[in-house]
């Protein structure tokens, strides 16, 4: 195993170089910057692979603010300008009335999943139960985030489709749900806003 640190694509060109050269079934973890690095390392195109199919337009949009980074309450207020309802759960609040809330506000249209500190309980339980099994439309921010809310809901294999903004990657998932993942530090002000209406245009018709 090697540990690599780098500033630049070109670090990333280079240490992708190294690790095919030195044995091809190399695995690489870490920034998603190292996908775009072994694509430009490849070169070629990407063949198509079989998409599951996308969530209805009707399907709920969620947006799920899991990182601290001071730059993301910026994004949140853009989405809140663009008629975006915020629910916010406290560290006391019962998930059997978390979880009916989320719901009753996706059912009225996007919304913004934050929290109004730590949590000691399961939250994303409380997102799971809102969905109800129903496919959604999700952006996910922050790794950690990320990994509980697609282990609550059962996936475990993610198809990338697609790139919104550095860092930003769109998939789909077997469930039926379309998926963007971000970093919690990345992207500009209006990162999250790009985000939620790439998967849900029709909500954001002046944007797209």
């Amino acid at each position: 195993m090697a540990i690599c640190d780098a500033e630049t694509d070109g670090d990333l060109d280079a240490i992708v170089a190294a690790a095919l050269a030195a044995d091809p079934r190399t695995r690489l973890a870490g920034a998603g910057g190292l996908a775009a690095a072994l694509a430009r390392t490849l070169g070629g195109t990407v063949t198509d692979v079989p998409r599951p199919a996308k969530p209805a337009g009707d399907a709920p949009l969620l947006v799920i603010v899991g990182t601290v980074h001071p730059g993301v309450s910026d994004q949140v207020e853009l989405l809140l300008q663009h008629g975006v309802q915020q629910i916010t759960l406290s560290a006391d609040e019962p998930q059997d009335i978390a979880a009916p809330r989320l719901r009753r506000a996706l059912e009225a249209g996007p919304a913004v999943l934050t929290t109004s500190g730590p949590l000691t309980g399961a939250w994303e339980e409380i997102v799971t139960g809102a969905l109800a099994g129903r496919p959604a439309n999700l952006v996910l921010t922050g790794g950690g985030t990320a990994r509980r809310v697609l282990d609550a809901l059962g996936v475990r294999e993610l198809t990338p489709v697609g790139q919104v903004h550095h860092g930003a990657v769109h998939s789909h998932t077997p469930q039926g749900h379309a998926v963007v993942t971000r970093p919690g530090s990345f992207g500009g002000r209006d990162s999250l806003l790009r985000m939620a209406a790439h998967l849900a245009p029709h909500h954001f018709e002046r944007l797209t």
